[in-house]
């Protein structure tokens, strides 16, 4: 199992794709890349499951952002 794994999230992934990426990322910590704008960072909810999921499924899960937004729910992760 390699020990990270980057994606590369474009501004029209919805949380769907995101997620099952995410899921079935076979890496202990998984990197985040959320563009400016990201459909991704229009609801808290979208972060909470992260959390949940990565608790869960024993991965750390890491958020690299230059929208505010995104920064601010990634504080929830």
């Amino acid at each position: 199992m390699p020990a990270t794994k980057i994606l590369n999230i474009s501004k029209s992934d919805t949380f769907e794709e995101v997620f099952g990426l995410f899921q079935s990322a076979e890496a202990q910590e998984v990197i985040l890349i959320i563009p400016k704008g990201s459909k991704l960072a229009k609801q808290e909810a979208h972060f909470t499951v992260f959390k949940k999921e990565a608790d869960n499924s024993g991965k750390v899960i890491s958020i690299m952002t230059e929208d505010p937004k995104a920064e601010s729910l990634a504080r929830l992760c």
